[in-house]
């Protein structure tokens, strides 16, 4: 399972985001990011996918990661669909 203190992303083969195990919007995720980032600069993320997820769908929300000025992501991708839930 997953440390409390990092932000878990999920990645659906439809290219939706998941926060929270909740359906997030790429410009409300880029807000939220860039709210925890200004709290914790060492803020880590986790983007998860599964094996029907695109390759564009994660790199689109690697790019607003970044973009909030987040430096430690991590990346998994996992054997089954994922739901919104990492």
């Amino acid at each position: 399972d997953f440390e409390p203190d990092m932000l878990n992303l999920a990645v659906d083969r439809q290219g939706q985001v998941w926060f929270q195990k909740k359906l997030i919007s790429l410009p409300a995720l880029g807000l939220v990011l860039s709210n925890r980032f200004r709290v914790d600069t060492n803020l880590p993320v986790y983007i998860s996918g599964d094996r029907a997820t695109l390759h564009g769908a994660m790199t689109r929300v690697y790019e607003v990661v970044r973009n909030a000025g987040v430096q430690k992501v991590a990346f998994a991708m996992a054997e089954k669909q994922t739901q919104g839930t990492p």
